[in-house]
Formats: structure tokens, C-alpha cells, sequence
């Protein structure tokens, strides 16, 4: 985690009136937001960079954002393919995510825009 001078953190959480606490703040200061816009030009994901960084995966696409970065879709088109024959072999969505990298809900996606019939949460078509 990249935290210390490459990053500002508020010096105290806020409470609020239910008596939780609220998560610190980071801030990371422009050269350092460049460097990520960077890194996930370069092809890490926003999952990695938020872990990198210390950061929420949406400040991570806040920042991406806001620096015009395009962004990728979670699963490589080039993958889908690979996910259709995953699928239509037995396995999960999970399964397939973890192994393409993807979300499982992004997986979903591109395989219903593929036409593909979904199982139910036990194997058997919908």
C-alpha cells in the first residue's frame, strides 16, 4: 500500500451521531493520481490499483475519470469466447471470473449479450 508522503490521510475518522465511525479519508496528490491513470494504462486493473494505492476501487474510477482515462471493459472482448466455452463446459460464473479476471456479474453480461442460455444457481437451465 502506497501511503506516507505519496499520500494524504485525514488525521482522524469522523463519527457520526450513531456512534460508528467513518472510514479515513486518502488523498492522493496530483503526481500520484498520474501515476496511477499510468499504471492502468499500462494494463492493471482497478481492482489492483485500489489495493495498491489504499484506495476505494470507485476513487480509483473517480480518478480515471476525471483524467480521461479510457476505460476498459471487465471482461477483453478477445476473452468473451473463452467464457462462452467455460460456461457451456459447466462452469460457474465465479469460476470463470477468477479466471479471466473478471466480476462474475460482468461475465453474466457478455454471455446473455452472447445469446447464451443461464443455469440456475443449481446447474440446471432456465
Amino acid at each position: 500500500m502506497l501511503r506516507g508522503e505519496a499520500a494524504t490521510v485525514t488525521s482522524h475518522p469522523q463519527r457520526l451521531e450513531s456512534g460508528e465511525t467513518r472510514q479515513r479519508q486518502i488523498h492522493l496528490p496530483p503526481a500520484r493520481q498520474q501515476q496511477l491513470v499510468d499504471h492502468y494504462k499500462a494494463g492493471a486493473t482497478q481492482r489492483e490499483l485500489a489495493r495498491e494505492y489504499g484506495i476505494h476501487r470507485t476513487t480509483v474510477s473517480s480518478i480515471l475519470d476525471r483524467h480521461g482515462a479510457e476505460r476498459r471493459c471487465g471482461l477483453h472482448p478477445d476473452l468473451v469466447d473463452e467464457a462462452v466455452m467455460r460456461y457451456e463446459e459447466g462452469q460457474s460464473l465465479a469460476t470463470i471470473g477468477r479466471a479471466l479476471g473478471a466480476d462474475p456479474g460482468t461475465v453474466k453480461a457478455r454471455l446473455v449479450e452472447r445469446g447464451v442460455a443461464m443455469r440456475d444457481t443449481h446447474g440446471r437451465s432456465r
